[in-house]
């Protein structure tokens, strides 16, 4: 069985969010498929987040600025998952991983020195996270279907 299209208007109309500087308007006779709309750039690389170093942002958070580990957060989160996902195969585990990483940062944020790179230290976070998540996983036990018997008999 084929599957076939409803009739197309002239033009076809793809509104992704309520903003006009979304919504793309394609002549039928020019697609051979869905449209696809214009992105602007995610929001980590958005001018207005990238305006400080990840350094002040970091000094800002270690001081109770909230809105600035917010936006480290944003910046990293991506890489962060990407990061935790490879290493542990498992959506739900990198995610944690993630979490709990992020969370570990921001008590630890009046310890972070400045010697390396902020995304060096946030990168060692999550990447230890992850291996304890492989760890536990090593020491999980496994469930056993049949105990074999011991004849404790003396002949």
């Amino acid at each position: 069985m084929r599957y076939q299209a409803a009739p197309r208007p002239e033009t076809a109309e793809y509104i992704g969010n309520p903003t006009p500087s979304q919504t793309v308007k394609v002549p039928v006779n020019q697609s051979a498929a869905i449209s696809i709309p214009l992105r602007d750039r995610t929001r980590a690389y958005h001018p207005a987040v990238r305006e400080e170093s990840d350094e002040k942002l970091a000094g800002k958070a270690a001081r109770g600025d909230a809105a600035a580990f917010e936006q480290l957060v944003v910046r990293y989160q991506d890489r962060l998952y990407t990061l935790a996902l490879r290493i542990t195969s498992s959506d739900a585990d990198a995610r944690d991983c993630v979490q709990e990483g992020l969370i570990s940062a921001w008590r630890a944020l009046d310890r972070f020195r400045g010697d390396a790179r902020f995304s060096t230290w946030i990168y060692r976070i999550v990447v230890r996270k992850a291996y304890d998540v492989i760890e536990r996983r090593k020491r999980t036990p496994q469930p056993v279907d049949e105990v074999p018997a011991i004849s404790t008999a003396v002949e």
